[in-house]
């Protein structure tokens, strides 16, 4: 498919401007990265297995650190619960990468924003989960800890119950105040902003340090035969890659995650391991439900993750 230079250039607005630009590299190597005092609450909160229900689940149960912030095993979706014997019903993304992006916008949002998208293209964009319904990482962080396949807290009170016994209670008033679990739900407010600027301020989440990234900063130079790659990669009369897998820095100078933010139709099967499908009448259909219920009057979103 031909993607006109304008359209490109439209693209790649888009996905420029959902990137909030991070100082990679600005940690040196093996050095301990300096925390604000929220991500710093937000780190003890993301790897507390306390806070679920099982006592045995945390957000680095799936979110592994040493697995790109992704899970540590190969299963189609991971286990959790009150027993830790629920499966969910899809797969754990990684967190890595996982910036500050726009809320998700419509069709209609979408081709207000650039007229030149064609209509093959003019799907729904932004968000993060495979079906953005989370507009901010602080949203994003709260789901799994009420979800009864994952953390399965009965409310908020749940969790801050827990976090008035965590061993960092006293640090979590000292820095949002002595009295800040009388405000139920400024407190909860304020330990899902504290996971989200963990997650923003840590470099590991963001490394930037692929050969790639490297020859964006002018540091190394690719091979001949990178190059022919990326010629290719970048044409569109070639393999025209870089029309939905933007390559190019921001807007802002940040650089490039392969992504337009784009929901797409995969078509793929049915996985057996997933319990879920084992209920002939169970489809999980991204934008139109399940989980998500707020686009399922847009059919053409049906199928959209």
């Amino acid at each position: 498919m031909m993607v006109s230079a304008t359209r490109f250039a439209a693209r790649a607005v888009l996905a420029g401007a959902a990137l909030l630009p991070i100082a990679a590299g600005a940690t040196p190597n093996n050095a301990q990265p300096v925390y604000s005092d929220a991500a710093a609450l937000g780190k003890l909160m993301f790897f507390d297995a306390s806070l679920s229900a099982s006592g045995k689940m945390s957000c680095a149960s799936c979110h592994s650190p040493s697995h790109a912030y992704g899970p540590p095993n190969g299963l189609a979706a991971q286990f959790g619960g009150p027993d830790m014997h629920r499966q969910g019903t899809r797969a754990v993304p990684s967190l890595r990468y996982v910036l500050n992006r726009t809320p998700m916008w419509s069709h209609a949002q979408a081709a207000s924003l650039s007229e030149r998208l064609s209509e093959t293209d003019n799907a729904p964009v932004g968000g993060f989960g495979w079906d953005g319904r989370f507009n901010q990482l602080h949203d994003q962080a709260s789901f799994p800890l009420f979800n009864p396949n994952e953390m399965a807290n009965r409310d908020p009170a749940a969790v801050l119950a827990k976090l008035e016994r965590a061993p960092y209670a006293a640090r979590f008033r000292e820095v949002f105040g002595q009295n800040i679990f009388a405000d139920r739900t400024k407190a909860f407010a304020q330990a899902m902003a504290a996971i989200e600027r963990f997650e923003l301020e840590d470099p590991s989440f963001h490394p930037y340090t692929s050969k790639f990234d490297y020859y964006l900063d002018g540091k190394v130079q690719l091979t001949a035969q990178e190059l022919r790659g990326k010629k290719l990669f970048d044409s569109p009369t070639g393999g025209n890659c870089a029309s939905c897998h933007i390559d190019q820095v921001g807007v802002d100078g940040s650089h490039p995650l392969f992504t337009d933010f784009n929901f797409q139709a995969l078509g793929v099967p049915r996985n057996p391991e997933l319990r879920a499908n084992a209920d002939p009448k169970y489809f999980d259909m991204g934008l139109c439900g399940p989980l998500r219920t707020d686009q399922s009057g847009d059919k053409s979103n049906c199928g959209l993750f």
